[in-house]
């Protein structure tokens, strides 16, 4: 299929995400209380991290794999029960989420740019892992994640990061400081470089 897609067009991003799917028991092998993104909540649910790659014409997900929260992953009785295989280890989505593009790159899957929200990045180390494989990416970043100034020209050490309403970004004047998230770090500006995170 992939080859199909990429007839119509480069592969342009990848894009890291995960679904919840509600689930009612306590029997569901990753069902547990945890975010649910769809409803903007924590409920009882499981979640699937997954990789998706697109071009301008259409999209195809390439690795799916379900998160198996650390109650689960601890519980030697109900990982027997639901014939949870021996070498699944718990794992933050984040980590799960940095295996898939980088297996996707070891078997020469082109990525493009990454793309994936601040809930993959809450230690910066998707970020770092990303920026070894090379791609440009663009995350999402929680407003406490300070930001630094990236001179034009230089090649940046991370490729781009946006921050949400209310943070506080570099001060592209002088280098290093606080800005008010009002007066902005434009996205695109980010992305071409001339910015980076921190």
């Amino acid at each position: 299929m992939l080859p199909k897609i990429e007839a119509l067009g480069a592969i342009a991003t990848s894009i890291v995400d995960d679904a919840g799917f509600p689930k009612k028991g306590k029997h569901s092998v990753g069902g547990a209380r945890q975010d649910y993104s769809q409803l903007g909540k924590q409920d009882n649910c499981q979640t699937v991290v997954s990789l998706s790659v697109a071009n301008h014409h259409a999209s195809l997900p390439i690795a799916h794999r379900l998160y198996l929260p650390e109650t689960w992953a601890n519980d030697r009785g109900r990982r027997k029960k639901a014939k949870v295989p021996e070498d699944i280890v718990f794992q933050t989505k984040p980590q799960i989420a940095f295996d898939q593009p980088r297996a996707a790159h070891a078997v020469g899957i082109p990525l493009g740019t990454v793309l994936a929200d601040p809930g993959y990045d809450y230690d910066g180390h998707f970020r770092d892992g990303v920026t070894e494989l090379g791609p440009l990416y663009v995350v999402g970043l929680q407003s406490n994640v300070p930001m630094r100034y990236q001179p034009a020209g230089a090649r940046p050490r991370r490729a781009a990061a946006v921050t949400s309403a209310g943070a506080c970004a570099a001060d592209f004047s002088r280098g290093i400081g606080a800005w008010p998230a009002r007066r902005g770090i434009a996205a695109d500006r980010m992305v071409r470089g001339r910015g980076s995170a921190d």
